[in-house]
């Protein structure tokens, strides 16, 4: 490459007589501590190097914007590609630039030169101008920054203003620490960086760059990429609406995803397949592909114009992140609506019930309607998905996007079988789909092992919600209460006793009553015999056998708070030692004496569970509900459960 061909920054700004701009359509900054140090790199290599070349260090490809030349002044340019190493370069500038201005600091290079060049010309005069803007959602953070430099009143709204924040303090950090002069720096950025300059005049080119761009280089969500297409679209046809709504909106919707921690593009895409799902389209491949879609939807060329619908989609966006704060965060809503959603919120999946969530939030007011609605789908949300029931083969999530699309695009409308989309038809299609998928005696069969079945309870991923749930119960019996979500915390290194263990009672690795270390025994992978414990008292007595088990976690009660469901296990284990049944039917204390009372020890404990699960989990207005069941492992059948229900108030041999 030329040596002529690399244009250098004073080139490309002109000596200042440039301006340049982020267009809105672009994303924001993204470039992180990475991308941030390879430049560093960059400049030090040169710095070390001796400058005897011109460094390669990108392509900048920039479009005249008449309408801001008149506006500002001089000829202005929006980035079409390079706006993210434009941008560090400027923010780095910024900073040496008030390094240079501190007391005793010699330099050849004039900081106001710098400042007016690159940076804003005529400061302090009244009719300052600036030389680049980083686009309207962050462009007032970014003026703050290149003038005040970091401070600690700055509001963080979205992953790209702490990526900028972050920038300007990793430069500051970094001149502070390097042996180098500020001069060398300015010499080397000034002098040695160059750059590939392009700047097409025709809007078809523009538009080719814009899909080969946005479609490259660091990977963009899909809601940036529909963001930028919708202020591009509105630009090349005319819509003032749109882009304005665009720009006033997108701020919104990034800071209320910031606020639950949705900052990846793995997690932008998963709130807009979701909002997409209930806005357009319930199929659920489709919304994989929502950019795509929406540039079928809403070609470039304005063939297809419903500005109407384009508004209403953006507005719907941002009602939709709105509606995510209060789902994670319970802002804005009850505290009888919170308990079912943040239940909701612990599930091992929600994805089945998010775009209902959303769309109850778009179409009730009614406070009470509300929270018998999060109610129900909680409760079909952890039978159906949460157990397992719901297979490859039925996943019923097509039906729940549906309800969902449903609920918000035929809201007080009769549907195609002559019921009109309100409460109670919402409400009975949840039960219905309860009763069809996730009824009682599937709940129970899920929740339960056959004799010959291969499961785990071990690896079940609602295990630890379901036992949290459970001590719960335990702890309102007793008038305590329990944080469900504490149970479910990531083990914290700083604090690694309050971390909660699923932990055998039956240990694994005990062989002493049965040695069955190539097929497991099916009483050590059932759910009776698996409880809640904290580190601490997991490491003491980990591999103990059971009876040793249930004394140690007796003796410790008083001294361990631990949780109430290892207390009621004394009773229960002698009650299985001491029964009648067990002295009648062994008369010699062998090994198969103990293995029944393991057995019977833990068919008492999961009774209780199931039932409890049972009465957590009950849905009214089932065709079959069950009122008591009752577990036998030592019977012949091969399942171990037999169900009781309300309505024949018989047994039932399921």
């Amino acid at each position: 490459m030329k040596k002529d061909e690399l244009k250098l920054l004073k080139d490309i700004f002109d000596q200042g007589n440039r301006i340049f701009r982020i267009p809105d359509y672009q994303r924001g900054y993204s470039w992180e501590s990475e991308q941030r140090s390879d430049l560093l790199k960059d400049i030090q290599y040169l710095i070390q190097g001796g400058y005897n070349y011109r460094h390669y260090t990108g392509t900048i490809v920039a479009s005249p914007n008449q309408k801001y030349s008149l506006e500002l002044g001089k000829p202005t340019y929006d980035i079409v590609d390079g706006q993210q190493r434009m941008t560090t370069l400027v923010l780095l500038l910024s900073v040496i630039c008030r390094k240079l201005r501190a007391p005793n600091v010699q330099s050849k290079y004039n900081p106001l030169d710098i400042f007016s060049n690159y940076l804003i010309e005529g400061w302090g005069s009244g009719s300052s101008v600036r030389k680049f803007y980083s686009g309207s959602e962050q462009d007032k953070l970014f003026e703050s920054l290149i003038i005040d430099g970091f401070t600690e009143d700055i509001e963080i709204k979205a992953k790209s203003d702490q990526n900028l924040t972050y920038a300007v303090k990793e430069f500051e950090n970094w001149i502070d620490k390097s042996d180098f002069a500020l001069d060398d720096v300015l010499k080397c950025i000034l002098e040695h960086l160059g750059f590939l300059y392009y700047a097409p005049q025709n809007d078809a080119e523009i538009g080719i760059m814009f899909e080969v761009i946005n479609n490259r280089g660091k990977a963009l969500s899909q809601l940036e990429k529909i963001k930028n297409y919708l202020i591009y679209y509105a630009e090349k046809n005319g819509k003032s609406d749109i882009k304005r709504r665009v720009n006033d909106y997108w701020p919104d919707i990034l800071s209320n995803l910031n606020k639950i921690n949705y900052t990846t593009n793995d997690d932008e895409d998963r709130f807009l397949r979701n909002a997409y799902i209930v806005f357009m389209d319930t199929h659920k491949s489709k919304s994989y592909y929502v950019y795509d879609n929406l540039k079928e939807i809403w070609p470039p060329d304005g063939s297809r114009d419903e500005p109407e619908v384009m508004l209403r989609f953006i507005q719907f966006l941002k009602a939709a992140a709105h509606s995510y704060v209060k789902f994670y965060k319970g802002e804005g809503v009850s505290q009888k609506e919170v308990k079912w959603l943040k239940r909701i919120s612990l599930h091992p999946a929600n994805a089945s019930v998010t775009p209902l969530i959303l769309a109850i939030f778009s179409r009730f007011s009614d406070e009470q309607e509300r929270t018998e609605l999060f109610e129900l789908i909680e409760k079909l949300n952890f039978r159906f998905y949460g157990t397992g029931i719901a297979g490859r083969s039925d996943s019923g999530q097509g039906n729940l996007f549906w309800v969902a699309w449903m609920v918000f695009n035929k809201w007080q409308q009769v549907d195609d079988w002559g019921g009109t989309v309100n409460f109670e038809w919402l409400k009975t299609v949840l039960i219905n789909f309860v009763d069809e998928r996730a009824n009682d005696k599937s709940f129970v069969q899920y929740l339960t092992l056959d004799k010959d079945e291969a499961g785990d309870y071990y690896h079940w991923s609602g295990l630890k919600f379901f036992l949290a749930s459970y001590e719960e119960y335990l702890r309102e019996e007793v008038k305590e209460s329990f944080d469900i979500s504490r149970a479910l915390t990531p083990r914290n290194p700083e604090s690694p006793n309050d971390f909660f263990h699923k932990e055998h009672i039956w240990a694994v690795s005990d062989f002493e009553v049965i040695n069955d270390s190539k097929d497991r025994d099916v009483n050590k992978r059932r759910l009776g015999n698996f409880l809640l414990l904290k580190e601490i008292q997991n490491i003491k007595v980990s591999n103990h056998s059971p009876e040793i088990k249930v004394e140690e976690y007796w003796a410790d009660r008083k001294n361990d708070p631990n949780t109430l469901m290892i207390r009621e296990l004394k009773q229960w284990f002698n009650d299985a030692w001491d029964s009648e049944w067990v002295e009648n039917k062994w008369s010699r204390r062998t090994w198969r004496f103990k293995y029944n009372v393991y057995q019977r020890f833990l068919d008492t404990r999961e009774e209780k569970m199931i039932n409890f699960a049972l009465k957590r989990w009950k849905v009214e207005g089932l065709n079959k509900i069950a009122s008591d069941v009752k577990l036998d492992s030592f019977g012949s059948q091969n399942e171990i459960y037999s169900i009781k229900y309300q309505e024949k108030m018989d047994m039932e041999i399921s």
